[in-house]
């Protein structure tokens, strides 16, 4: 059994004992220098990667998902990172052509977003979006069709998980 995401952090999920199961940690690793030595951080990625998802899962507003970011992080940093030191596997899903396709998705957006923030003189998601388009600046726009249908960012980009788990694993029938 596959869980995914802070769910696989709860406690008696699933029916596999927790001594017969072994954790994989999956993180966003970015190792990427941007125009003026600039860092790609783990957490603007995260936020990137949550304003799309959120949008497709959910249907939430990249605004909405930018207000809320704070308590979000606090959470992720009390909740979730405790967890990667507990994982016996490590995995860094950040792909090197990610930001150039979320690009193409998220600029029309974080404009609008910015829009929004400055009308209620939202000072703090200002901030906020102000630097994602910093770091977005520069970055060439790729189209995500060159996202292959097997990889992670599918999740992102599209909504769509990278297999459905009733196809891979269908249910028996009597």
């Amino acid at each position: 059994m596959i869980v995914e995401g802070d769910e696989a952090l709860s406690k008696g999920i699933g029916m596999v004992p927790e001594n017969d199961s072994t954790g994989v940690f999956v993180n966003a690793a970015p190792s990427m220098s941007l125009r003026n030595n600039r860092f790609l951080i783990a957490s603007d990625l995260r936020l990137i990667r949550e304003i799309l998802d959120l949008e497709h899962r959910r249907g939430q507003t990249p605004i909405t998902t930018i207000k809320e970011w704070p308590a979000r992080r606090k959470g992720q940093m009390d909740v979730v990172y405790p967890s990667w030191e507990k994982a016996p596997i490590t995995f860094n899903s950040f792909l090197a052509y990610e930001l150039p396709v979320l690009k193409e998705l998220l600029d029309t957006k974080l404009a609008q977003a910015l829009g929004e923030a400055k009308t209620y003189n939202d000072q703090d998601s200002v901030r906020l979006i102000e630097r994602l388009l910093d770091i977005l600046k520069g970055v060439p726009r790729v189209g995500a069709e060159v996202v292959p249908q097997g990889s992670i960012l599918q999740q992102v980009i599209s909504g769509r998980f990278i297999f459905n788990e009733t196809e891979r694993f269908p249910r028996k029938t009597d």
